[in-house]
């Protein structure tokens, strides 16, 4: 049977003249298409199919398929592809030299000879210089050291590029290169390097505990907060040493740090109680949550005072951390606490206490989280234009105004919701498929039939510019699954606003989204013949954009009518398993999170795939949060803080049942 399996592959696998012939019939197509098709001819790994990769990397119009087809070369592993890459930096311009190094760098075995090397380490170009130096350290050359701390003097706006590189075989140099490239708001650095940090050999470690009793305040609060997120109990001697000559945000960081790592000294214990008794407010409140780390017998009868607390934060804190720490649930019954701690507390060890369930979540928590992050969205709000993203003012706006509205605030009271709700609907309407949605969205939101006439211009715009295949685009190009969902999603803030939108808008997207779901139930970014895998956010994006079909398509006749709902329903099925397959809450972009709510209330799951969402993602997020209010991550903080906020609010509306 083997034998016959394999000559069947052979016989249905393409050929080098079917891709070049297929790439040709691409050109025009979308970048994602067409490296496809760049990537199934490398995947050949023949000469034949190495000469046309070069010379698509010597012709081709468009500049995105000339740089990545030399990444598609660099996998090869002919060695005559190696060849070809030198070939390109001794003949090609400075974007093309780039690419060679990086590609040589992640794919090839073979070192760089000997001019390339020395061109690439005395180039003024910083693209050029952190991929000669991400290829010494991959190769563990003696000079990586050197070279990337003279970088670091060239290019000292740069050194995230080194990130990767440095975390990978950290040494005692290298950890403090990192200590003064680290940027807590890129979540790239939140995850790699506290990890390199928490494995490290003690001269490493040595390093970081040097950084904490620095007279440095910024590379105190750097290292410290590397040290928290890594949890290295041993960090907690330097951070109670920095904290007798430290005051004000930079104590409150610390004190929450020495919880977080379990800090379970004398010293430790002592400045947190000193902390707790103290009149600042932000080391009172670091205080009640370090305690949640390190528990303090003596701190509780503290607690319960503070659990009557007229100021909501310490309140609710307090509330939170005497639930952790004794297992109790009288939640805001000071009176309660009380009476407990007066009947039990002789007897009371924090040993009996059960560990909380990490399925679990505080919504107490949550609350304030979502209160925060409301606040601190209404502080930036500018006059002239509210809120701004890459150059989306009204887009962005729209969607603060969506998010402080799920919220809680109301947009008839809240001066700060009204300002940015006049500003999207005196602009013009919008011409762009994200914006347009958007608008739709937050106008719905806040008014619904007020804004209908608004609305359905939105509307009008986006039932106009869907492609006939169904989806829609920038709304140049052929389109794409994130612009197609949020259109779709604008579509349905102007259905339930009472705008009339055609019934062959909502088939030829769901023909769209049946269409390209991939072979594993999930959806690309760009759908395309060789797309073989999806991600998190578009099979997010593709079960909730079939959900809203649905709940929109009007019913067929008989059998008809139940054959197309079991289609619809055995795709939307499908997009969950796969889902659930693909997610990853703890560190999934906070867009991701907002299309995994979106999917999951519509689809009222609080499952996929057997794994919840809802209480790790809210879990996530409470501890992600900085002490401004803000989320920080992929897009600016008013973007991000409002997906923060749709997500733990749960906002989207459950699809309407037939």
């Amino acid at each position: 049977m083997r034998p016959l399996i394999v000559c069947l592959l052979f016989f249905f696998a393409p050929d080098l003249s079917s891709l070049t012939a297929q790439f040709e019939r691409e050109r025009g197509e979308p970048y994602a298409v067409r490296i496809q098709t760049v990537n199934a001819i490398a995947a050949l790994d023949t000469e034949p199919a190495l000469r046309f990769l070069v010379s698509v990397v010597g012709s081709d119009k468009d500049n995105s398929i000339r740089l990545n087809t030399v990444y598609s070369i660099a996998r090869m592993s002919l060695p005559s592809a190696a060849k070809a890459l030198v070939t390109f930096w001794d003949e090609g311009d400075e974007s093309l030299r780039n690419s060679v190094l990086s590609a040589y760098t992640s794919y090839r075995k073979e070192a760089l000879p000997a001019h390339v090397l020395e061109q690439a380490l005395t180039s003024s170009n910083s693209g050029m210089r952190s991929n000669v130096i991400r290829y010494l350290g991959r190769r563990n050359d003696p000079r990586f050291d050197v070279e990337a701390e003279r970088y670091l003097t060239d290019f000292p706006n740069s050194g995230t590029s080194l990130i990767s590189t440095l975390t990978q075989s950290l040494t005692p140099r290298g950890a403090r290169l990192l200590l003064r490239i680290y940027d807590d708001t890129r979540k790239y650095d939140r995850d790699q390097v506290p990890k390199a940090f928490s494995g490290a050999e003690k001269s490493v470690l040595h390093v970081l505990f040097e950084a904490i009793a620095s007279d440095d305040d910024g590379l105190t609060l750097t290292a410290a907060t590397i040290a928290r997120r890594a949890g290295i109990s041993d960090a907690a001697m330097a951070m109670v040493e920095r904290l007798r000559r430290s005051e004000g945000e930079l104590a409150a960081v610390l004190i929450e740090a020495i919880g977080a790592v379990g800090g379970k000294s004398l010293g430790a214990r002592d400045a947190i109680l000193t902390a707790l008794s103290g009149e600042d407010v932000r080391l009172v409140i670091a205080a009640i949550r370090a305690l949640r780390g390190v528990p303090i017998r003596e701190a509780i009868p503290a607690l319960i005072e503070f659990a009557r607390s007229g100021d909501k934060t310490i309140r609710v804190e307090a509330q939170v951390t005497l639930e952790r720490i004794t297992g109790q649930q009288f939640g805001d019954r000071a009176d309660l606490w009380e009476k407990w701690w007066k009947e039990y507390g002789g007897d009371f060890s924090f040993e009996d206490v059960k560990k909380p369930d990490p399925a679990s979540f505080d919504q107490a928590l949550v609350n304030l989280a979502i209160e925060k992050g409301a606040a601190a969205l209404k502080a930036i709000r500018k006059e002239d234009t509210p809120w701004e993203y890459g150059g989306h003012p009204v887009g962005t706006t729209a969607l603060v105004v969506l998010a402080l509205r799920a919220s809680g605030l109301d947009p008839k009271k809240d001066r700060d919701l009204r300002a940015g709700l006049e500003y999207i609907v005196k602009a013009p309407t919008p011409q762009r498929t994200y914006d347009a949605g958007i608008v739709a969205m937050a106008l719905e939101a806040c008014g619904g039939k007020r804004f209908k006439r608004k609305i359905a211009a939105c509307a009008k715009w986006l039932v106009e510019n869907q492609k006939d295949s169904g989806i829609w685009g920038y709304p140049n190009g052929n389109g794409d699954n994130s612009n197609s969902q949020y259109a779709v999603l604008g579509l349905r803030a102007a259905a339930k606003a009472g705008v009339k939108v055609p019934q062959r808008t909502w088939r030829r997207a769901t023909d769209h989204f049946l269409g390209t779901q991939i072979e594993d139930g999930s959806w690309s970014y760009v759908p395309g013949p060789n797309v073989s895998a999806g991600s998190t956010s578009m099979t997010a994006a593709g079960v909730a954009s079939l959900l809203v079909c649905l709940e929109n398509l009007n019913p067929g006749k008989g059998d008809a009518e139940d054959d197309e709902r079991k289609k619809i329903l055995a795709a939307i099925d499908r997009g969950f398993s796969a889902l659930g397959e693909k997610m990853k809450i703890d560190t999934d972009s906070l867009y991701a999170l907002y299309g995994i709510e979106r999917a999951g209330v519509l689809g009222r799951r609080g499952g996929m795939g057997g794994k919840a969402w809802y209480a790790p993602g809210a879990t996530r997020l409470v501890e992600e949060q900085d002490r401004r209010g803000f989320w920080t991550g992929g897009y600016n903080e008013p973007v991000q803080t409002a997906f923060a906020i749709l997500f733990l609010k749960k906002f989207t509306a459950p699809i309407a049942t037939k």
